[in-house]
């Protein structure tokens, strides 16, 4: 586990630890091979970013999107994301600024 991170590892978009938007099975996702077992498309679709406090200690950014249209409920980074999202799930429902 890593305790401490440096600034450049933080603000390296390249760095696994950078505060760009993320999203399960990215390229910066570490990953562990399961026989036998696929995982369900819409896993891929949650989202979050890390942030960091003064002293850079990490904060996971994400909110929760939840409705009675969805099975599951999801992650999505920011408003921007959730409201891509929101007219594949419920098209004739409009959303409160």
């Amino acid at each position: 586990m890593i305790e401490n991170l440096s600034t450049g590892e933080v603000y390296d978009t390249r760095s696994a630890f950078s505060t760009i938007k993320r999203h399960l099975g990215d390229s910066m996702c570490w990953t562990i091979s399961l026989p036998d077992f696929h995982w369900p498309d819409f896993i891929e679709t949650n989202t979050w970013a890390l942030d960091y406090d003064d002293t850079l200690a990490p904060v996971m950014k994400f909110r929760v999107l939840l409705t009675d249209q969805l099975r599951y409920s999801y992650l999505v980074v920011d408003e921007e994301h959730e409201q891509l999202f929101w007219p594949a799930i419920s098209p004739n429902v409009k959303r409160d600024q």
